[in-house]
């Protein structure tokens, strides 16, 4: 459920929207135009185009996050749901749009709508039900899953590449949206970093390397028909604090 401030957009309002990047604070602007949809039953983008008249459907997939990740707990994931964005027919105010999305998650067959954001030159930042956590060290995997409980939300697994990151799911039909969450991990000042998992287009835009999508590692988008993520989110780290004019 989204619980972001149902007000009129203003420079103040625009702050308000952020992520933690490297301990920073990295503000957001709200995207009108798209939603994240975690769906339950809907099985074809036909099927969501049907329900949703007032969409067009523009990304749908399984969803099957844990797919890349080492189990942590004995807690089953959910199988055959699928994940969709859509792109919404008409212009909306931030109110109207997050009223919207209230609407949408009120409808049985979808268990989360997410916002979505822009960002300097990043016209389109998606936010799903996942956000990423990473400790401050291997012994603090106890304290994650005890604050996860709290929050109502689940550990589906540990990046086998990068042992102190964790990926979370919000809990179905959870009162809270991922981007609130990473930020309230981080804030207790009890873990390394806490994101969320931003879905951006960065095939082929955010770099002139024609090879780029075989790198999953640096920006895994599942363009192999896996699941989004792990990856080092290179290209929101370059958006955010430039690659430097020697990197190679």
């Amino acid at each position: 459920m989204v619980v972001l401030v149902l007000l009129g957009i203003s420079p103040a309002m625009a702050q308000q929207y952020h992520y933690y990047y490297q301990g920073e604070q990295s503000p957001l602007e709200i995207n009108t135009e798209y939603a994240y949809l975690l769906l339950n039953g809907v099985q074809t983008p036909q099927n969501l185009q049907e329900l949703l008249r007032n969409v067009e459907v523009t990304k749908f997939a399984a969803y099957n996050p844990a797919r890349t990740l080492d189990p942590v707990t004995n807690q089953p994931e959910p199988q055959g749901r699928f994940w969709a964005e859509v792109r919404f027919n008409r212009a909306m105010r931030a109110p109207d749009y997050l009223r919207e999305l209230d609407r949408l998650e009120k409808m049985p067959a979808i268990l989360e709508a997410s916002p979505y954001f822009s960002k300097d030159r990043t016209d389109k930042i998606g936010i799903s039900d996942l956000f990423l956590v990473k400790l401050k060290s291997a012994e603090d995997e106890r304290m994650l899953l005890a604050m996860a409980k709290e929050e109502d939300v689940r550990v589906i697994g540990q990046n086998r590449f990068m042992p102190l990151w964790y990926t979370l799911a919000l809990n179905d039909n959870h009162p809270e949206d991922a981007l609130t969450l990473a930020n309230r991990f981080f804030e207790t000042g009890r873990f390394a970093a806490s994101e969320p998992d931003m879905m951006i287009d960065v095939l082929g835009e955010c770099v002139n390397d024609p090879f780029f999508s075989n790198q999953w590692g640096h920006e895994n988008t599942g363009q192999w028909g896996g699941s989004v993520n792990p990856d080092i989110n290179a290209c929101n780290g370059w958006a955010n604090w430039g690659t430097g004019s020697n990197a190679t």
